[in-house]
């Protein structure tokens, strides 16, 4: 089966199978979800695997995707309803769901993108400035998404909070979700879910990748200032006047 039909698949049964009490998560790549999916996934184990470690494989199994996995399966976990990742705009099939939306500084994006397309994928060849212009990756890209999720999004958490305190952030979305979770299980899923812990895992199951390739990255914040020109500064600042973003 070619890519195109497979695609065309997974996308049919994200349409038909999407459900009414499943909730979005959504972000632009490279902004938080994969730290929030495993978040989650920690939850499940904990409370139902016996503390199973979670790694990518087992997120990826556990945790779908709108347009990647069969959203006509059914979801038999009882520890949290089924958390749907997307990295799509916000089309009108979302717009009736329970939707979280999580944001990352448009700068800090566009640097850890650039090395996710460059290094690991190898699907860009030019020069950082070249990247935040490009229109499917940019910035202009980033603004789009967000423009189309700022009104619907039920809740917003931001990356930077993340980084700042992941359990007070982790708890919005437990008392979003409604889950009646003892605080230890919380702490112990954020605990095990940290980007440092991920990261280590990843190290430990591809050696031989330099950082730069690897998609858990360092997780930093404020990494643009070693990137971003002044003419990628002014062309940032005109985007964020035009779609009236008022953080970052």
């Amino acid at each position: 089966m070619d890519n195109f039909l497979k695609k065309s698949i997974s996308y049919a049964s994200g349409f038909i199978g999407l459900k009414k009490d499943d909730v979005i998560l959504a972000s632009y790549p490279r902004s938080g979800n994969t730290w929030v999916r495993f978040f989650l996934c920690n939850l499940v184990s904990l409370k139902e695997w016996n503390g199973e470690s979670v790694d990518f494989e087992v997120l990826n199994r556990t945790m779908p995707e709108f347009g990647v996995n069969n959203l006509m399966k059914e979801w038999t976990h009882e520890t949290i309803p089924r958390v749907v990742k997307t990295h799509k705009k916000c089309w009108p099939i979302f717009r009736n769901k329970r939707s979280i939306l999580i944001l990352r500084d448009p700068r800090d994006v566009m640097v850890s993108y650039y090395h996710y397309k460059k290094d690991r994928k190898g699907e860009f060849e030019d020069e950082f400035s070249e990247f935040v212009r490009s229109p499917e990756f940019g910035l202009k890209s980033w603004f789009e998404h967000y423009d189309s999720w700022r009104d619907y999004a039920d809740l917003t958490i931001e990356y930077e909070d993340m980084r700042e305190n992941d359990l007070e952030e982790f708890s919005k979305v437990i008392d979003f979700l409604e889950l009646p979770l003892e605080k230890g299980i919380v702490q112990e899923a954020a605990d095990r879910a940290s980007i440092e812990n991920v990261s280590t895992a990843e190290k430990d199951e591809n050696k031989n990748e330099s950082p730069d390739a690897q998609f858990t990255r360092n997780g930093s914040t404020k990494q643009w200032k070693k990137y971003f020109k002044q003419k990628d500064l002014e062309y940032y600042q005109r985007l964020k006047n035009h779609y009236g973003l008022e953080t970052y």
